[in-house]
């Protein structure tokens, strides 16, 4: 049983209710603020009778917990306070994840319920025709909607299969699965992006050694950039500068059962790349990202720099097109700017929020849940 907490400005709280499956939120300053507020006081007083007393007319109660006569605060939840709280789970590889803590904030302010489940504590149970989902061995019950935060490494699956089990139970998804999927696999995103115009670099598929200096020559020769299909923040990447270096560096990985891509390399876009952000079919923000001297890699997890950057409508609409051919709601576009103008190198489909909140001062994670709520108001006006 998780539990409904309201805060004070000075980090003291008091439990004033318990809701069954899925997690309330620690109520911050908000849409939620005044009902908190007001929940707090009465509860520090214990003034049981009052706070029903208070409650009742608030209340949206879903029919199956409807019985006035012997209504508790127990039988609440936040949204049937507040009839426009979504209940929100966030699937994600950490909870002590930058990312996920800013969505659950922002999510928090804005008066939603909300759940973090780590994908390794995520299991499904399959039990005849009917479908459990747990985490650490208790039910995640029915919630409204799911923002996933899935990287593109060796839990994608794990995570995708949860995911994508919600997505049949009728949860709606900030992103779906099959998105996910499709641009978690960097050579299948791009693949699709190049089926319908959009630039990309020159890229070969590599899964045997064989094949690794015909697919260097088939991109234009060294240098080449060598990176793993499936992977993110930069890990994995090299930059290959002699044919003997690049075939070195990719056999290297093919031996530990990696699947790779080799792609030309874009010399006057050394170090630098654009990660713009799109958000339900329009730019929220965009950064410059820079690698440190001597480096080629920008990603600031590899020590690059992000400063805010205004892009081009050029670029605007390159990064709008790329998130709706792989079926994405939300993405973080990383564009190479070469002689020949723009190309889209990587979509991101869970993109990170420190960086390019730090550099632009957008709240990103607002963004993301202000998607949520538009998208999802027909389904809240019609729930119980």
């Amino acid at each position: 049983m998780f539990h409904t907490r309201f805060g004070r400005p000075r980090g003291r709280t008091v439990a004033c209710a318990s809701t069954a499956g899925v997690a309330a939120p620690v109520a911050r300053r908000g849409s939620c603020g005044r009902v908190a507020w007001r929940l707090a006081g009465l509860c520090e007083r214990g003034a049981s009778g009052e706070i029903e007393n208070w409650i009742r007319p608030l209340v949206r109660v879903p029919r199956a917990l409807y019985r006035v006569s012997s209504l508790r605060l127990t039988d609440l939840r936040l949204t049937d306070l507040l009839p426009d709280a979504m209940r929100i789970a966030i699937i994600t590889h950490s909870s002590e994840h930058y990312s996920t803590q800013r969505l659950q904030e922002a999510a928090d302010r804005r008066g939603h319920d909300v759940v973090v489940l780590p994908v390794p504590d995520g299991s499904i149970v399959l039990r005849g025709d009917a479908v459990e989902i747990t985490a650490k061995g208790v039910p995640i019950l029915q919630v409204d909607v799911v923002i996933p935060r899935i990287p593109a490494t060796r839990c994608l699956a794990h995570a995708l299969c949860v995911l994508r089990q919600l997505e049949l139970g009728g949860t709606a998804t900030l992103n779906s699965s099959g998105a996910i999927e499709e641009a978690g696999h960097k050579f299948r995103a791009l693949a699709r992006l190049a089926s319908r115009s959009l630039p990309i670099p020159r890229t070969s598929l590599v899964r045997h050694v064989d094949s690794v200096s015909w697919a260097i020559e088939h991109v234009g020769g060294a240098p080449v950039v060598i990176k793993p299909v499936i992977g993110s923040r930069g890990e994995g990447v090299v930059r290959g500068d002699t044919l003997d270096g690049a075939r070195s560096a990719a056999e290297s990985l093919l031996l530990v059962g990696q699947e790779l891509l080799v792609q030309e390399y874009i010399s006057e876009s050394e170090g630098r790349d654009v990660r713009v952000i799109v958000c339900g079919g329009r730019v929220v923000c965009a950064v410059r990202r820079e690698a440190p001297p001597g480096r080629f890699r920008s990603n600031v997890q590899q020590g690059g720099r992000a400063t805010s950057f205004e892009p081009s409508s050029e670029l605007s609409m390159l990064a709008i097109r790329a998130t709706r051919e792989l079926g994405l709601e939300v993405a973080g576009v990383d564009i190479l700017e070469s002689d020949h103008g723009p190309l889209v190198v990587e979509v991101n489909a869970s993109p990170g929020l420190r960086a390019i909140e730090e550099a632009t001062g957008v709240d990103v994670a607002a963004h993301f849940v202000g998607h949520l709520e538009s998208r999802c108001s027909d389904r809240l006006a019609s729930r119980d």
